[in-house]
């Protein structure tokens, strides 16, 4: 995300070439005419990162979902009082798992679930919804990506998690 913060910086500097040269009554001077390409590099870098962020999410959400339909996959809660049942709801569950539809709510009760396949180990962390109790957040913590740091999905459930 450094790039953003420079991409910004050389922006508000386009923006002030554009404004001095304005101000200076030079139209069609390379002042304008920088500036507006510095200005026209934030919009064109910004919409990269965000298209470049939702393939990363996409990546994960997908390597997830790839390893919980092997049959041979297994599911180890990091939390002691997990059972079987609990794990098997868990694995139908997180094959539920969407895109993120954004709100103005957050995880809860966050709990660590590892999930084995064919030689790679995959942890994430799941948290229950602060508003919608039967909706839960999944976010990774190793083995997916290691560039993306947000939620890759949610799922419903009217199972209790812990």
């Amino acid at each position: 995300m450094e790039i953003m913060a420079y991409s910004f910086g050389l922006g508000v500097f386009g923006f002030l070439l554009v404004m001095f040269s304005k101000a200076l009554e030079y139209r069609h001077s390379w002042l304008t005419k920088t500036g507006g390409i510095m200005i026209a590099q934030l919009v064109i870098v910004a919409v990269f990162l965000i298209l470049r962020q939702n393939s990363i999410e996409k990546n994960a959400r997908d390597k997830l979902l790839s390893s919980l339909r092997d049959k041979e996959s297994l599911i180890i809660s990091l939390n002691p009082s997990f059972d079987s049942l609990r794990t098997n709801n868990l694995r139908e569950a997180l094959l539920r798992l969407r895109k993120p539809n954004p709100h103005n709510s957050s995880p809860t009760n966050m709990f660590d679930v590892e999930v084995s396949s064919k030689g790679k180990t995959l942890i994430i962390s799941i948290g229950r919804d602060s508003y919608n109790k039967d909706e839960y957040w999944v976010f990774q913590k190793s083995g997916l990506t290691e560039e993306f740091e947000g939620d890759i999905g949610r799922f419903f459930s009217t199972y209790d998690f812990p």
